[in-house]
């Protein structure tokens, strides 16, 4: 229950993050989906 409260307070949601990141990608061209995948394999 104290993990669902202190999700609730956060200002953004991890899930609305990731369905920005996600609809930012599907508009990307091929070489900066490359260019991305380069960067989240390296965090």
């Amino acid at each position: 229950m104290d993990e669902f409260n202190r999700l609730m307070k956060e200002e953004v949601l991890r899930d609305e993050v990731l369905e920005s990141c996600y609809a930012k990608m599907m508009g990307l061209a091929e070489s900066k989906l490359k260019l991305i995948q380069s960067v989240l394999e390296n965090l």
